[in-house]
C-alpha cells in the first residue's frame, strides 16, 4: 500500500492540487492565474508520467480525480465569487 501512495506521479498530483488551489485564491493578477494555469497541467502530465514510469495504481487514480474535482470545485467557487455566477457556466463547461 505504502509504495502506492508515495510515487512520483502522485507528488506531481500533489503539487499541482496546491499551486492551482493558491492560484485560484488570486486569479484576478496574472501570478495567480499562471499558478492555476501551471497546477492544471501538472494535472494533464501526471498519468502519462506514471504509464511511463510503471508507477500506476488505483490508489494513484483516485487520489487524482478526488484532486481534481476539489480544484475544479475551488476554481469554480472562486470565480462566481469574484465575478459572479455569470461567468460560472462558461467555466463549468470548459472544465468538463
Amino acid at each position: 500500500m505504502a509504495k502506492d501512495v508515495f510515487t512520483i506521479p502522485n507528488a506531481i498530483t500533489l503539487t499541482g492540487g496546491i499551486l492551482a488551489w493558491r492560484g485560484a485564491e488570486e486569479l484576478n493578477n496574472p501570478c495567480g492565474l499562471s499558478k492555476a494555469a501551471l497546477g492544471r497541467l501538472l494535472d494533464i502530465i501526471d498519468g502519462p508520467v506514471s504509464r511511463f514510469t510503471g508507477q500506476t495504481s488505483d490508489v494513484g487514480a483516485a487520489f487524482d480525480a478526488i484532486t481534481d474535482k476539489i480544484v475544479i470545485a475551488k476554481i469554480l467557487y472562486e470565480l462566481h465569487e469574484a465575478e459572479g455566477s455569470s461567468r460560472v457556466i462558461p467555466c463549468l463547461y470548459c472544465a468538463i
